[in-house]
């Protein structure tokens, strides 16, 4: 199958790929972050899940909990986000005429999310990531022994954080965020989360439709 495609390098270094399909004035945005729980360092696990969640939670200029009321005040569909291994993504599908929403809202929480997170997001989203370890692993037929499998083959055993680890338990929201400042969570993570450059990180984007 050979789907046509055009990629460009934009000036801050993201990759942006488009495929054009005019059978339905759509727009499909799709993500992609190399990072998750294989960038951890042992002893500082469940990051990447947790900071998936708080992604939705607001940022500078999107006010808390209104991602998802936005997006879909303006048409959108299947607005969510996920995290594997190594690798987490966002993703949207917008009325055609909508993109420059869904794109300026990705880029406004990739450059302005830690300004406004706070300790009721933290306690907030730190519960739902428990009840979904429960509901995807621990209540799951062979989900634990899965889990020790996977990390037995990597050896360092820091897989267990895809869905939830204890390891950040206890910490505050400005315990969280000092951790990613100092580049403790891992090296890939900290430039998913730290200001580039004072500006939303896609920024220029319009470049690509000029």
């Amino acid at each position: 199958m050979d789907i046509p495609y055009i990629k460009r390098t934009l000036d801050n270094g993201l990759d942006v790929i488009v495929h054009e399909h005019h059978q339905l004035p759509m727009v499909a945005v799709n993500l992609w972050y190399h990072v998750g729980p294989a960038n951890e360092i042992p002893g500082r696990t469940g990051f990447a899940h947790l900071f998936e969640h708080m992604m939705f939670q607001g940022s500078k200029h999107v006010a808390a909990d209104t991602h998802f009321k936005l997006l879909e005040a303006a048409g959108a569909s299947d607005v969510n986000g996920t995290t594997n291994f190594d690798r987490t993504n966002y993703f949207e599908t917008v009325p055609s005429n909508q993109l420059e929403l869904a794109l300026w809202m990705e880029s406004d929480r990739m450059g302005f999310l830690l300004d406004v997170l706070d300790e009721k997001a933290l306690a907030n989203q730190r519960d739902v990531v428990r009840n979904e370890r429960r509901q995807s692993l621990e209540n799951r037929p062979y989900g634990v022994p899965d889990e020790d499998t996977i990390a037995a083959i990597h050896l360092a055993a820091r897989t267990e954080g895809m869905l939830t680890d204890p390891v950040y338990e206890g910490k505050s929201m400005a315990g969280l965020i000092d951790l990613v400042n100092r580049g403790e969570i891992g090296s890939d993570s900290t430039v998913l989360y730290a200001h580039l450059g004072g500006q939303p990180a896609l920024n220029g984007y319009s470049a690509l439709f000029s």
